[in-house]
């Protein structure tokens, strides 16, 4: 069977298998993972036994890799595509380390299963990730943050969505909230991170080309 990516409409033929716990396991093409709360029998997607499955799908063309979540029935339908994940291009971020593009696809994906608390998480992550890649220092999130803006890494407004996305990063993380984070606002912080993205690593990369 064949899916169509929802992204850019190429037809693949996604490699759903499943393995015994001891044997030796690569990562599918399809960045297909592993239910963790299998025993024996490891399934590539997260399993609402006894009726229905998904598994996280990324496009096999290199020009798109757009994720989206698959789904199916244990009665033997063929897999579809369920869930449509934003999907910026993180292989656009020229120049961005894939500790940084891996932390934003993840805060996508978990905003696309419904999560909105990890997406907030994940996306004050890419600011850590950021942070350590262009040696910030300090001990908490606040100080890299800042000393990324003393030395002109963050700029003024940059500077400001950064700092609002780790407040709500920490709020998903450490506060006793009584609701998940509201998914409207989670959708702003991943365009937040996005543009944090584009003028850390992506503007300056292109500038450099048009100067050689």
């Amino acid at each position: 069977m064949s899916i169509n990516c929802p992204h850019c409409g190429k037809e693949q033929q996604p490699r759903i298998v499943t393995r015994d716990k001891s044997q030796a396991y690569e990562v599918e093409e399809l960045g297909i993972k592993d239910d963790p709360r299998s025993r024996d029998e490891l399934f590539v997607g997260f399993n609402d036994y006894p009726l229905n499955m998904w598994a996280i799908g990324k496009c096999l063309d290199h020009a798109c890799k757009g994720i989206f979540l698959l789904t199916r029935n244990v009665v033997g339908n063929d897999w579809e595509v369920d869930v449509v994940i934003p999907h910026a291009g993180t292989e656009q971020y020229v120049g961005a380390p894939e500790t940084v593009k891996s932390a934003y696809e993840q805060a996508q994906i978990s905003l696309a299963a419904g999560c909105s608390d990890a997406s907030a998480a994940m996306c004050r992550a890419a600011l850590e990730r950021i942070a350590k890649d262009k040696g910030a220092k300090g001990r908490m999130l606040i100080n890299k943050l800042k000393d990324l803006q003393e030395k002109g890494i963050l700029t003024g407004v940059v500077y400001n969505a950064a700092d609002r996305v780790r407040d709500w990063g920490n709020k998903a993380l450490h506060e006793l909230l009584e609701e998940p984070v509201d998914e409207e606002v989670t959708k702003r912080l991943l365009t937040l991170v996005d543009l944090v993205i584009r003028d850390v690593y992506v503007t300056p990369a292109q500038i450099e080309t048009l100067e050689t």
